[in-house]
């Protein structure tokens, strides 16, 4: 569905997208949802939604064990289209790497230190459960080592929780 310049188009209602001899149109899916019916749709899937009536729609955005390492490669990949979109200002610009997450953040909702936020206090919580959800600590751990070479504020945070990670699954594992 992407045009030339990879961007999605922004109503897929109209032409060229509502032809048949359009590329993407073997392959998009039509759902009419009933009253009290949900729908999934999985990460990753572009979709449009055209409400019949007036509705309340409850979303969930996923962002869990499974996917936390291709949050954090999508996180980065943005980054570099950043500072390749502002590179030509790098040697005038003071602090340019804060400048870049500047606008990591304004692009995406959120840049580096956000994201690593999120992990801490995910972790916070699954270590303080009685019974603490195993394959999220563990995602957890392997994130924050990627992390780890990151200049980050909460560098010791991190440091601390990989600790308590580890002497929290050796019971486990």
């Amino acid at each position: 569905m992407k045009d030339q310049l990879g961007n999605l188009p922004f109503d897929v209602t109209i032409e060229p997208y509502t032809l048949p001899t359009h590329p993407s149109y073997p392959h998009r899916v039509e759902v009419t949802q009933s009253s009290r019916e949900i729908i999934f749709v999985p990460s990753g899937w572009h979709h449009q939604v055209h409400n019949l009536e007036t509705t309340l729609s409850v979303n969930h955005n996923w962002f869990n064990g499974c996917n936390a390492e291709k949050c954090w490669n999508y996180l980065k990949y943005n980054l570099q289209l950043v500072e390749k979109e502002i590179s030509e200002f790098k040697d005038s610009m003071t602090d340019w790497e804060s400048h870049c997450q500047v606008l990591l953040r304004a692009h995406m909702g959120f840049h580096f230190e956000d994201f690593i936020e999120i992990l801490i206090h995910i972790a916070n919580k699954r270590l303080g459960m009685n019974r603490p959800q195993v394959f999220d600590l563990v995602a957890l751990r392997d994130m924050f080592r990627q992390i780890a070479n990151v200049n980050s504020s909460r560098r010791t945070t991190i440091e601390t929780l990989v600790k308590e990670i580890n002497k929290t699954l050796q019971y486990y594992i």
